[in-house]
């Protein structure tokens, strides 16, 4: 599944620092710390310097562009002058006697992005506010993004309407960039509980550093992040106009703790010190505060790898909310704590966050709600945009992709469908209600890293390369009980690249004035090893086999791999439907329209041969958004075959999770969660009939070999009632320590049979003293 693109050019020599140096003067800035780690890992992820090439010349010539060589010539001596700082603080640390007190901390003057802004509008409602504003709550909103502090801000105009508050409008010669003010009566300040499933989060990098100190917090503002980071967010392959801009002057003394995944909604957690500056400038230097807390977040999760001249400004539109204690003197030690509640790559990658200060004894200063910080390219009309050459964000191979994160989440949410990338394809469709990738947690493909067009006139032979990063503890694991991928999520991961292939091939362009949705209509899949790929890079490769054109549609079949360490993990077929709104709602289900009953309600069973169980009393079946079976009848010598047969009810309600993410303006439940039932229908059985007896706490996977075949010509929506699963089994073959069983299974919405596969299998084995647990 390798990228077919040419190899890039072999990387220039590294050149080994000296053994021991002397090193004397002002840094410009310290190195970052190494992490804790064993002493195994340290050796096996050593701290090394990677020297930018030098341009290439014929011997005893110069470069054509002097520029160049300032350029790399500069980059040499940051890198030579990291590993010498490196050499320079071991020694000083060895030699440095132990301090009994602290030296006393002096507020850093601040001149940051709120303190540059709101100088003037603060001065003006002290003058203006009827009670002290210091004990006021402040409301501030920015109307565009300030990507740099302006030189002279000005206050335009003041109102003080007994219901609004005072207001002030601040302005940069002709352009209104943020509102400030008092609002009158009671302020609602407390932190919102946020959803009930919170979003997994999905950081563009990955770093294994949790903490920055003075020096590591100024290369981050100077736009050095790799350098404290790691090697995954290096942007040296990019020009340096295209790189992540310098943020503002450091506010910060230190950063002690960050956690992408921390914080009660499990979105980001920061812990951070600085030092009161006092007076009538406290209220900014909070606000600064804020800023550079939530940018060093932004930054730690990678947001702005995939924008070009990426910069991290305050999110327009977000109403922030600050109460602040002014009298605290200057030079009192603070302390913060910022949690992140929500973040977003469409329109534009941002992060939204509440942080609260206090002193170090812990009496609270300050309390301050949704601080937005967003990424943003800069455009050449002083404006800001999103959209940019996607070349500045790299795939787990460090090679330029064709379509980053937020291109996909265009995709998936925006108004702007996939560019075609066939040459007779015609304009893609203007409508919102078109194919689309799921959103949230169920979108499954991260980047497109390549495309190749096909050889026939219908785009035959088409093929495309993606990828998907799995979190290290992805939501359909934890809530399945399982460590390898469960069938929803290996489904998923199979069909959107496919899905994301046939748009790249202009498949909706030929109905550009109609509702156009895709649907899943027949396939097949297998397993080909057992993988745990939590937190490590699925390599998705599709491959556009036929392309049918028929009134009101087009149905296209694809080929598709999945691969993780180097190696093909499952391999798949699958045909998708594009279908107009009104092809769409005819379809008559499996028979033809004709409504039928499951084999239970057709062959009673006395009761004292039936199992009955809630299958929500169950973790063991899925827990939160996979617990997707409600109540179970178990007939242990039913069914076609009499081997056993397992009947689900479910309740269909219109707030079902699912709908929500699949898709935007088009929400029906996947053919990927009916799938999940009917396997979680089949580990009923096997959990609660004698047929796994004798094995230790039977944990259960998709059987390895097996090929799984499924059809179907329905769907099912929020006005539904209920869906049905049901399974006949097949076969039963026990060894000693494991139990393989297959089965037959359907899917019944109202009455109306959608969805039939074959071959459903399921491998029950004891659990270990390693544990084959998540």
């Amino acid at each position: 599944m390798s990228d077919p693109r040419p190899a890039p050019a072999s990387p220039a020599p590294t050149f080994p620092a000296p053994d021991g140096i002397g090193f004397t003067g002002q840094p410009l800035w310290t190195p970052p710390e190494a992490p804790t780690a064993s002493p195994a890992a340290a050796a096996a992820h050593p701290v090394t310097t990677r020297p930018h090439p030098l341009p290439a010349t014929a011997p005893g010539t110069l470069t054509a562009d002097p520029a160049s060589w300032r350029d790399d010539l500069a980059r040499e001596l940051q890198h030579a002058h990291a590993a010498v700082l490196r050499a320079h603080h071991a020694v000083v640390e060895r030699r440095r006697p132990a301090s009994p007190t602290p030296p006393p901390r002096t507020a850093r003057p601040s001149r940051g992005r709120a303190q540059a802004v709101l100088a003037s509008a603060l001065d003006e409602l002290r003058r203006r506010s009827a009670e002290p504003v210091g004990h006021a709550v402040h409301r501030l909103v920015w109307h565009q993004a300030v990507l740099a502090s302006p030189a002279a801000p000005t206050v335009r105009t003041v109102a003080a309407a007994p219901a609004a508050g005072v207001v002030c409008h601040v302005h940069d010669g002709g352009r209104a960039i943020a509102e400030l003010s008092v609002p009158a009566g009671d302020v609602d300040l407390a932190v919102p509980t946020g959803a009930p499933y919170p979003p997994d989060v999905r950081p563009l990098a990955r770093t294994t550093v949790d903490r920055c100190d003075a020096g590591q917090l100024d290369a981050l503002a100077s736009g050095e992040i790799s350098a404290v980071f790691g090697e995954a967010f290096d942007q040296s392959h990019v020009e340096a106009r295209h790189r992540v801009a310098a943020g503002s002057e450091r506010v910060l003394d230190a950063v002690t703790h960050l956690d992408a995944c921390g914080g009660p909604l499990r979105q980001g957690l920061l812990t951070a010190e600085f030092t009161a500056c006092g007076g009538a400038t406290g209220p900014a230097q909070l606000w600064d505060a804020c800023y550079e807390a939530v940018r060093v977040l932004v930054l730690h999760r990678g947001l702005h790898l995939a924008v070009p001249a990426a910069h991290v400004a305050p999110l327009p539109g977000t109403p922030t909310l600050l109460q602040a204690d002014v009298r605290v003197p200057a030079g009192t030690p603070l302390r913060m704590t910022v949690r992140v509640r929500e973040s977003a790559l469409h329109p534009r990658p941002a992060l939204v966050a509440d942080a609260d200060v206090t002193t170090s004894a812990g009496q609270p200063v300050a309390c301050v709600r949704a601080v937005g910080m967003a990424v943003l390219g800069a455009a050449t009309d002083g404006g800001t945009a999103v959209a940019g050459a996607a070349a500045c964000r790299l795939s787990s191979a460090r090679r330029p992709v064709l379509l980053g994160e937020p291109g996909v989440a265009e995709i998936a949410e925006g108004d702007a469908p996939a560019r075609p990338i066939s040459p007779s394809a015609a304009a893609p469709p203007a409508t919102k209600v078109r194919p689309r990738l799921p959103r949230g947690d169920m979108l499954m493909v991260d980047r497109v890293v390549w495309t190749a067009p096909g050889d026939g006139a219908d785009g035959r032979g088409a093929t495309g390369g993606a990828e998907y990063d799995m979190p290290v503890d992805p939501w359909y694991c934890r809530e399945s009980g399982t460590a390898p991928p469960p069938p929803l999520a290996l489904m998923e991961m199979a069909l959107q690249p496919a899905h994301l292939l046939g748009a790249f091939e202009g498949a909706t362009a030929r109905f550009p004035d109609q509702d156009f949705v895709c649907r899943s209509l027949e396939g097949r899949a297998r397993l080909l090893r057992p993988v745990d790929a939590r937190g490590s890079t699925i390599g998705q490769r599709a491959t556009l086999r036929s392309s049918t054109l028929l009134p009101g549609a087009v149905l296209q079949s694809y080929e598709v791999e999945l691969a993780a360490h180097g190696e093909t993990f499952c391999t798949a077929e699958t045909t998708h439907g594009y279908f107009t709104r009104d092809l769409l709602d005819r379809q008559q289900g499996l028979d033809g329209g004709a409504a039928s009953r499951p084999w239970l309600h057709r062959h009673p069973v006395p009761d004292r041969d039936l199992v009955r169980l809630d299958a929500r009393d169950d973790a063991r079946l899925g827990t939160g958004r996979m617990c997707l079976l409600e109540d179970v009848v178990l007939a242990a010598d039913g069914g076609r075959h009499g081997r056993g047969h397992v009947l689900s009810t479910t309740s269909v309600r219109d707030d079902d999770w699912y709908f929500a993410q699949h898709f935007a303006h088009d929400p029906v439940m996947p053919e990927s969660t009916g799938v999940q039932m009917l396997y979680q229908a089949l580990h009923a059985f096997a959990l609660h009939t004698p047929v796994t007896a004798g094995l230790r706490e039977p944990r259960l996977r998709v059987a390895v070999g097996e090929e799984l075949r499924w059809s179907c010509r329905g769907q099912v929506l929020r006005h539904h009632e209920q869906v049905q699963a049901e399974l006949h089994i097949t076969a039963v073959t026990r060894d000693a320590d494991r139990v393989l069983l297959r089965a037959d299974g359907d899917l019944w919405r109202d009455g109306l049979r959608i969805c039939h596969l074959e071959n459903i299998a399921v491998v029950a084995e004891a659990a270990t003293d390693e544990g084959n647990r998540p």
